[in-house]
This record gives C-alpha cells, sequence and structure tokens, in this order.
C-alpha cells in the first residue's frame, strides 16, 4: 500500500488551499472597497466629479412645488421650463 498523503496528493491539497484563500482575499478586498453611499471621487479621464449611489432603490426628480426653488437656486433669473423635465419625482432602482 502507498502513503496516504503522497508528494501529489499533497500538492493537490496545497492548490486548492491556495484557490480557497484566493478567493476569500478577492471577497474580502470587495466587500471592503465598497465606498460608502454620497462619497465622491474625480474621473482621471475627464475631471469630472462622480458620487457613488449604491444599488437600490431611490427617489429621483423634483416635486412640481419645489422645481422652482431649485431652479433659483442656481439662476437668478430662472425659466421654470428648464427643470420641467426632472419632474415628477420618482422611485428609480439600480
Amino acid at each position: 500500500m502507498g502513503r496516504i498523503l503522497s508528494d501529489r496528493n499533497l500538492s493537490k491539497i496545497w492548490v486548492g488551499f491556495l484557490l480557497v484563500l484566493a478567493a476569500i482575499l478577492i471577497v474580502v478586498y470587495y466587500i471592503d472597497s465598497t465606498p460608502p453611499p454620497g462619497s465622491t471621487r474625480i474621473s482621471a479621464r475627464d475631471g469630472m466629479v462622480q458620487v457613488y449611489v449604491p444599488a437600490g432603490p431611490f427617489l429621483m426628480g423634483l416635486k412640481k412645488e419645489t422645481a422652482a426653488a431649485d431652479c433659483l437656486r442656481y439662476e437668478r433669473e430662472c425659466d421654470a421650463i428648464n427643470f420641467a423635465g426632472a419632474e415628477p419625482e420618482h422611485n428609480i432602482t439600480l
């Protein structure tokens, strides 16, 4: 009878162990690398600010009654038609 733990079997065990360890490290990396909601970064390509929005539902758009106030926040003389495309407030799911 041969040895139960031959060199060949030990090699297979080590390869399996290393594969499992690599998978665990990848999962931990991605869990730890998820930024908190609302955090920002600057795009290296075009310099624009990007805001992290986590997967799931959120509200997008403006309520009709606040659209004019939001418009005036950015322009002294606001044409509400510029904000009409942002109405109504609605649910979005990523």
